[in-house]
């Protein structure tokens, strides 16, 4: 009966294979080959003399254990499935490990002998669950790549060099490189006219901080209504640089405030009192220029000089006052004369201001009676001394007569015609 048995026990053995799993032998091959590097070139056949060793080993373990127990009534049988089936936990334990980033240990694969009274199988293999954090070594192979020294290792490179690329574009919304508008110095209260043509949006602040954002390929007119530093930027990193704001400072002047008569005209003068590099004098019917200047105003009412300065920097300033004119401007004309009176200057009639003006004109004097022309001339010392040129005799005593001048070449702002009443007092 022994016999018997012994025999199955040995048709069993023979007929044994052990199952055969590519990766987990060259997982093996590869750590022993870290562990103790050999000079000569790696023979695959070795693997498979491995195994031969091994398989023989246990199979002599287990015939020496079945025939020193043949006296038992029922002999223990050697689980010799345990011994594949840790060769199996072992393959998935180093499978589980290259996932896991664990570094299983060495195992030896040679049978443990025991005594009669214990199976024989192979040692299990510790499985450390938990992730180990490795720190990784590289080294340089003959094409300078760098590289780790193992599979886990290369996996974590790859994953590390995701995800460094996703942080570095993190919150960038774009890799095009950033580019400002280029910006000269520019004026207070200037309008500024910017256009962006980045493909992300372009941010201004004022010196007080404010913010404004042109939108991508957008256009935006600023006020610019703070003087100072402002600056351009994309929002994120990219600063685009720069401009400055200028401040000019306001101008004054000063302005009579009677309404003088200057060669027979009415003239304001005014005069500026801040320097600047320019200086530019505007009224309704006027502009001038120069530091000093002087407007004329010929009707009654209400009037306004602005000042405009421009300074070294090129920019622009302005102020303006008000001017009030009492009366109408009438050649400075009397009202009255007296034909018969010794003072050449009140025995004729002759509206002063053509006596200063370098104008061309002509003075008519009709009779409100019929409409007929009394007088006429185009001289200023040719004035009319009271004689009806149509009959040569002297005006009656008390009696008005219409006058009337009309102008050859009239300042700005000046009617060409003036007319009035001159009452006759002998």
């Amino acid at each position: 009966m022994s016999h018997k048995l012994e025999n199955q026990f040995k048709e069993a053995l023979q007929q044994m294979e052990a199952p055969y799993n590519p990766k987990a032998w060259e997982s093996l091959q590869a750590r022993l080959d870290l562990a103790m590097p050999v000079a000569s070139p790696k023979n695959p056949f070795n693997i498979w003399k491995v195994s031969a060793v091994v398989i023989g080993v246990v199979g002599i373990s287990a015939s020496l254990y079945f025939l020193g127990t043949e006296d038992a009534a029922a002999p223990k049988v050697a689980n010799t499935s345990n011994v594949f089936n840790e060769n199996k936990t072992e393959t998935i334990s180093e499978k589980e490990n290259i996932e896991n980033n664990t570094s299983p240990a060495v195992v030896s694969h040679k049978p443990i002998l025991s005594d009669k009274n214990t199976s024989v199988s192979a040692p299990k293999v510790p499985v450390n669950t938990e992730k180990k954090a490795s720190t990784t070594t590289y080294t340089k192979t003959d094409d300078q790549t760098l590289q780790a020294t193992d599979l886990d290792e290369k996996i974590e490179v790859t994953e590390n060099i995701k995800e460094n690329t996703t942080k570095t574009n993190q919150g960038k919304p774009s890799a095009s490189p950033f580019v400002a508008p280029a910006i000269s110095k520019k004026c207070l209260n200037e309008d500024l006219k910017i256009q962006n043509e980045n493909a992300v949006g372009m941010v201004v602040t004022y010196p007080s901080g404010k913010k404004v954002t042109i939108g991508s390929k957008k256009q935006s007119v600023l006020k610019l209504n703070e003087s100072g530093t402002y600056s351009i930027s994309d929002g994120y990193f990219e600063n685009g640089g720069t401009f400055i704001v200028n401040a000019s400072q306001e101008p004054e002047f000063d302005m009579d405030l009677d309404n003088i008569y200057k060669n027979g005209v009415p003239s304001t003068i005014v005069k500026a009192t801040t320097l600047a590099q320019h200086y530019t004098w505007v009224s309704k019917t006027e502009t001038k220029s120069g530091k000093e200047t002087e407007f004329h105003f010929f009707k009654q009412g209400e009037f306004s000089i602005e000042l405009q300065t421009t300074d070294q920097n090129g920019c622009k300033n302005y102020t303006s006052k008000q001017v009030i004119v009492s009366k109408d401007y009438n050649l400075l004309a009397a009202d009255a004369f007296n034909p018969m009176h010794s003072d050449s200057r009140k025995n004729n009639f002759m509206p002063f201001a053509l006596t200063e003006r370098n104008t061309g004109f002509k003075l008519t004097i009709i009779d409100p009676k019929d409409a007929g022309v009394v007088y006429q001339t185009s001289d200023s010392n040719a004035g009319w001394d009271g004689i009806d040129t149509r009959t040569g005799k002297m005006a009656s005593n008390g009696s008005n007569y219409i006058w009337k001048v009309n102008l050859t070449n009239p300042m700005p702002g000046e009617n060409e015609s003036y007319k009035g009443v001159v009452f006759v007092a002998m």
